[in-house]
């Protein structure tokens, strides 16, 4: 039965924080800004700090032997946060974290990790990695290694055209495949586990408010915020058919498959913190602002984007078809996601540049005319 996501899920955003605007804007979570969530909204539990080499050695030891018995080497993955491969004295490499910021990613992340698990028992080829170990008290997660990949932005950026298409339709096919499994977690929802996706609800902070945060060097960048804010006010009151969306696809969680063994080829999504139940749509569009992302900053153009969103579209579609209604709540999210990834670049470099100009100017015009701007999405 087609619901809205209100239906089918508690409010989580119904006690926002009173944080700073420059609290907020500092408070980014995978290059978003998260204003508001239950688990941060007091002050956070104390948690056992553990540092990423401590992590893995209670990972192997925890795993009782089945993958070596100690670890002589870990190397940190500085792009995911504390994170790291894990090499064992059997040979077994594993992908190792330790506490999640807020000290709820990782919970998150191992309760949706299990489901997958379980669809994958049913016969379901589930682009994730396999959940090995969870310590709840200390947040380790372990996974096995996502082998032989590399994350989507460079694949677009340094393939030719034929293995950029073949990235392509990888990444559309496997998406389908997740969102099409079905997978059960209204239980889990009715428990608070898998908590509804943290929008980046920004109705609150006044155009004055926003001028003065951190590294904002234009007018033009209120505007374009708030306009965001409005679209998702409104993307959060439409209906849709609820199901296991991953949350936060940007290029580096998506990771396709550079093995010289076609058998061995595919897509795999990493870091499922922030999976929920959500709107296929929002996965959809921001796979289709990170390739237009990656074309502005590469080309200062879109000139390839197109066709990569059209072959990733028309593969998902194989597999998962969407009505013109989802298509075009798709574009939307994809102009909500291209302002939205310009926050990331003012905190990390402190001022837009030309590309998250770039972004900001095609976000701006996709969400003006989304039917229009559906030739420019792909």
């Amino acid at each position: 039965m087609v619901s809205t996501r209100r239906d089918v899920l508690p409010d989580a955003m119904s006690h926002r924080p009173r944080y700073s605007v420059e609290h907020l804007l500092r408070r980014r979570m995978h290059g978003m800004v998260l204003p508001g969530f239950d688990r941060i909204a007091g002050p956070p539990a104390p948690r056992v700090t553990t540092y990423i080499h401590e992590a893995a050695g209670l990972a192997v030891a925890g795993l009782g032997g089945s993958h070596g018995s100690s670890v002589i080497s870990c190397t940190p993955c500085v792009s995911r946060g504390a994170s790291a491969i894990a090499e064992t004295d059997s040979g077994a490499r594993l992908f190792v974290k330790a506490l999640g910021p807020g000290g709820f990613g990782y919970e998150n992340e191992a309760v949706v990790l299990g489901l997958l698990g379980d669809a994958r028992k049913s016969g379901i080829r589930v682009p994730a990695p396999e959940l090995l170990f969870w310590d709840p008290v200390r947040h380790v997660l372990a996974t096995t290694e996502v082998g032989h990949s590399a994350s989507l932005d460079v694949v677009l950026r340094t393939a030719d055209a034929r293995a950029a298409a073949t990235a392509s339709t990888l990444v559309g096919r496997a998406l389908a495949t997740v969102h099409a499994a079905r997978v059960d977690v209204g239980p889990l929802a009715a428990e608070g586990r898998v908590h509804p996706f943290p929008l980046d609800d920004l109705a609150d902070l006044t155009p004055s408010e926003l001028s003065s945060g951190v590294g904002v060097d234009f007018d033009e960048f209120v505007a374009c915020v708030q306009s965001v804010s409005a679209e998702l006010g409104r993307l959060r009151e439409e209906r849709f058919d609820p199901v296991l969306v991953h949350g936060d696809l940007r290029a580096p969680n998506v990771l396709v498959g550079q093995s010289r063994d076609p058998a061995e080829d595919g897509a795999v999504f990493v870091d499922w913190e922030l999976a929920c139940v959500g709107d296929v749509a929002a996965d959809v569009g921001t796979v289709l602002a990170e390739a237009l992302a990656t074309d502005l900053a590469v080309h200062g153009d879109i000139r390839t984007a197109g066709l990569w969103n059209r072959i990733f579209l028309d593969s998902y579609q194989g597999r998962s078809p969407m009505d013109e209604e989802s298509v075009l709540r798709s574009v939307r999210y994809c102009g909500t996601q291209l302002i939205r990834g310009t926050l990331s670049r003012l905190e990390h470099q402190g001022t837009l540049g030309r590309v998250g100009r770039l972004q900001l100017i095609l976000g701006s015009a996709i969400l003006r005319d989304p039917a229009r701007s559906k030739g420019v999405a792909w």
